[in-house]
């Protein structure tokens, strides 16, 4: 027993000394899930105390991979960092971002311990939405309080679910033996005598990009294991007589390649324009997720990228008939636009449709589509974008079979 609580204090005074001092508040639900990339993503129930936690019947995952009916959610004022769970009542209706527990209440040999499977609800922030009669009320993309319907709020998540790619923005770089830089977190084939891979100080946001000369490559591979809709990624380009650069994605999965996804360009692009690289929605287990951008052979041909990042749809919860998705999905062209682009989905039966489109803060900016019964077959929208600013955008549909998102540049 002494042992057990010696284990205890030195265990409670770390936590003290080290997550005290790095409990960084975030301003809204949004901003939470983008930056932190948290383990699962449900809407559940509050059915009942359990000691310094509570159990939650899951009624809906948004994202990440959780099978069982009911979870084990550890918060209580006890465990530093942890919201207190206390603060719901016994039904509530919740939205939940959650990592997997961290173990940091096993002090005793009783049910209380937590296991492997568990889940915490963090107090650094706005890790949790209120449901009341089908409306998600809180702090969910602003510092104010906000009201939005449940469908809507769906459509909506997955536009702030984008994985930041580690240094996507190129921003962090690193000399090696005092010959060459290359970005932090990727490998490159420069070296002592040749640089084929440069630090680009155009960049599309902050201060630097990536360059990629004739012969150049750069790759990084993370862990990660949620599987993306789609990579996003900022690029220019020069491109020689017949040449190509290419951008490609590999999904793995215990070594293997479960998914890929590949962006070819044979044109010069003058100016940043933002690309989409799809990836097949499948439902395959992600472990680790590789990138790599590889510039031409003719002299002249570079390439130029910045500010790379994923997209998400969920992985269970929303009813998607992946078999017929890509008949379904959202398309807009030209992406990117200046004053107009053509949206068009396909309905395999008559259907609810909501359209509307959001900033990159995730503020409602309009409703493009709102019918309760549209009938089935491919529909085109025109959209006219003459009075948004320059930026970022999402384009979200809800129907009866599936909830997509389509991200799209303004550009001036």
């Amino acid at each position: 027993m002494k042992r057990i609580i010696l284990t205890f204090s030195f265990v409670f005074v770390f936590r003290t000394i080290i997550l005290s001092c790095t409990c960084i508040s975030q301003p809204n639900f949004c901003t939470i899930i983008d930056s932190f990339g948290v383990d699962l993503i449900i809407k559940g129930v509050k059915v009942s105390e359990h000691f310094h936690g509570m159990k939650v019947k899951v009624l809906e995952v948004l994202n990440g991979n959780e099978l069982k009916d009911t979870i084990i959610v550890w918060g209580g004022s006890d465990a530093l960092c942890r919201f207190n769970t206390d603060s719901f009542n016994i039904s509530d209706t919740l939205i939940l971002a959650l990592d997997s527990t961290d173990f940091i209440m096993n002090i005793d040999l009783l049910d209380t311990i937590e296991k492997p499977g568990d889940y915490m609800l963090t107090i650094c922030g706005h890790f949790f939405l209120r449901i009341f009669n089908d409306t998600v009320v809180g702090y969910i993309s602003d510092s104010t309080i906000q009201k939005m319907s449940y469908n809507d709020f769906k459509s909506f998540v997955f536009s702030c679910l984008r994985l930041l790619v580690p240094n996507g923005a190129f921003e962090n770089w690193s000399w090696i033996g005092g010959w060459y830089e290359n970005p932090d977190n990727w490998t490159t084939n420069n070296n002592q005598i040749l640089n084929f891979v440069w630090k680009d100080t155009t960049a599309f946001q902050g201060n630097y990009a990536i360059g990629i000369k004739p012969n150049g490559y750069a790759r990084t591979k993370f862990q990660y294991s949620t599987h993306p809709n789609s990579l996003n990624a900022y690029v220019k380009s020069n491109i020689s007589g017949a040449d190509s650069v290419f951008i490609d994605v590999f999904l793995f999965s215990g070594g293997s390649i479960v998914d890929e996804g590949h962006w070819i360009n044979t044109n010069s692009i003058t100016n940043y324009a933002l690309i989409n690289i799809p990836l097949s929605q499948n439902s395959s287990v992600v472990d680790s997720i590789e990138i790599s951008i590889k510039g031409g052979k003719q002299i002249n041909t570079v390439v130029v990228a910045d500010e790379l990042s994923f997209d998400f749809l969920p992985a269970v919860g929303i009813s998607i008939n992946h078999s017929n998705f890509k008949k379904s999905k959202l398309l807009l062209y030209p992406n990117p636009f200046n004053d107009a682009t053509t949206i068009e989905y396909t309905l395999k039966e008559n259907s609810l449709v909501k359209l509307n489109i959001y900033n990159i803060s995730g503020q409602f900016v309009t409703k493009l589509v709102n019918e309760h019964n549209q009938p089935k077959g491919k529909h085109q929208i025109r959209f006219d974008a003459g009075n948004l600013a320059p930026g970022l955008y999402f384009c979200t549909i809800t129907t009866k079979d599936y909830t997509a998102s389509h991200k799209f540049s303004v550009v001036k």
